[in-house]
């Protein structure tokens, strides 16, 4: 998605930063703790594969809306400001 790759997303508990080639960063804001995982994107899904072979691959509903994004998934929907470029430098 045209939206968040190459961009950052930011709310008040976590970054997410999504590179064009489909490597990402997360950091937890509440554990000040940074993840990696490689992203993919299909059927208006986000999906997660986590680096780590102990860790499953996680998919949320993605929806846009001008400067926001919306991450929807089992465990409830989190709305975040998209940002220019790796703004947080993760």
């Amino acid at each position: 998605m045209a939206a968040i790759a190459g961009n950052t997303l930011e709310n008040e508990f976590k970054v997410l930063f999504f590179d064009k080639n489909g490597s990402a960063k997360l950091k937890d804001l509440q554990i000040d703790r940074t993840a990696s995982f490689r992203w993919t994107f299909t059927g208006g899904k986000l999906c997660s594969v986590p680096e780590s072979t102990d860790r499953r691959s996680d998919c949320a509903r993605l929806t846009v809306a001008g400067d926001k994004a919306t991450l929807s998934g089992d465990d409830g929907a989190e709305t975040y400001a998209i940002l220019p470029g790796n703004a947080r430098d993760l």
